[in-house]
């Protein structure tokens, strides 16, 4: 329960912890706060709580902090059973974020708890598990590549909280298609990251891109659960489920969209699905494929792919790990089932260096047009 003071009035659905001249807010998209209390002078006790369990945690936390003086503040974040993942990040704007020096925090009771020295004063100071991408970012996102002739934004359909749940789609007069997904997991921001570059590569003006969008068009859902995202939930979608979990099962309707779409789009026999990609985030940079001496229709591509990535990249270690996981209800099993294709589910380190992964992401989108057009 938040215990706040009657000075401060809290918005209806997202409180705030108001403490003398000390206060706690969640008025933003993705914050998330579920505790709060002041336990001495200067120092607070604040909690988070998943949205449901069991749940594979990933303690997701972001608040904004203001006093009406400059101060130094101890701040204990505590994640109940869960274990402590991402470092904080900081914020003045709540747009450009910067880790927290690492003198600055201690994880503690076996990682239980994060304590943070921060400095509060009158400008609001953001604090978050990660970087923050919320849904208005991925709409203006969108938007300005919807702005290009050859890319079409629509509505995919509404999420259960009735966020829309859009879709980015280039074709051109080919028959070969490639689905790109991401977000099933909110907190995942390094795979956001990665996805924005990568997407952003294939639609660009170059030569390369605009001979592989002449053979092979795209489909982009690059936000699929936006119900999580605005709450800033650990893993689950509104009704805590692993959205990563349902596909063959379509319970939820977010997967049951894509689901739809690409019944839609592939009824049509001379319409092919030839790719998936699904962007995450895990301890380390990892691609999560099915095993080579699986029938696919594109014999060899993960292979050449990864190949690729390495020979551009030789500094960084292309991690691959192939298994075929029969019977996970999974974007990368459910696909490779239906569809006979690679599905690759592409892992981003949570703490990997930021500029690292544009340049990981832009050498794995021109790799996947060079080996798609058979240029490796």
């Amino acid at each position: 329960m938040i215990v706040a003071s009657p000075a401060w009035a809290a918005p209806k659905d997202r409180p705030i912890c108001g403490f003398g001249e000390v206060r706690f807010d969640i008025d933003f998209p993705s914050a998330r706060l579920n505790e709060c209390a002041r336990t001495g002078p200067d120092e607070y006790s604040l909690g988070v709580m998943p949205e449901a369990t069991p749940i594979n945690a990933s303690p997701w936390y972001a608040f904004k902090v203001m006093a009406a003086s400059t101060r130094m503040i101890s701040v204990y974040l505590h994640y109940g059973v869960h274990s402590h993942r991402y470092p904080p990040k900081i914020s003045k704007d709540g747009k450009t974020w910067t880790l927290l020096d690492r003198s600055d925090y201690q994880i503690l009771f076996a990682g239980k708890t994060l304590q943070l020295s921060l400095v509060a004063g009158p400008q609001p100071l953001y604090i978050a598990a990660q970087e923050i991408i919320d849904n208005r970012y991925y709409e203006q996102w969108a938007d300005g590549l919807a702005q290009l002739e050859y890319v079409e934004k629509s509505l995919l359909g509404k999420s259960p909280n009735n966020h829309s749940i859009f879709k980015l789609v280039s074709a051109g007069q080919g028959k070969e298609w490639v689905l790109i997904v991401g977000r099933q997991h909110p907190p995942e921001l390094t795979g956001a990251l990665a996805l924005l570059p990568f997407v952003e590569t294939l639609l660009a003006d170059s030569d390369l891109a605009r001979q592989f969008r002449q053979r092979f068009n795209l489909l982009i859902v690059p936000n699929l659960n936006p119900d999580g995202v605005a709450a800033g939930n650990w893993r689950y979608n509104m009704n805590g489920i692993d959205l990563n979990r349902d596909w063959g099962l379509f319970t939820q309707v977010e997967i049951a969209l894509v689901r739809d779409e690409l019944l839609r789009r592939f009824a049509r026999t001379d319409q092919r699905l030839v790719l998936g990609l699904d962007f995450h985030s895990t301890g380390e940079d990892v691609f999560y494929t099915q095993q080579d001496d699986t029938t696919l229709y594109l014999p060899g591509f993960t292979r050449d792919w990864l190949e690729y990535i390495a020979g551009q990249l030789p500094n960084y270690r292309v991690k691959r790990e192939a298994t075929n996981n029969p019977g996970l209800p999974t974007f990368k099993t459910y696909l490779s089932g239906a569809y006979s294709i690679p599905a690759i589910t592409y892992e981003v380190g949570d703490n990997t260096d930021r500029q690292l992964i544009t340049r990981v992401a832009r050498t794995g989108a021109r790799g996947m047009m060079r080996v798609l057009l058979n240029e490796n």
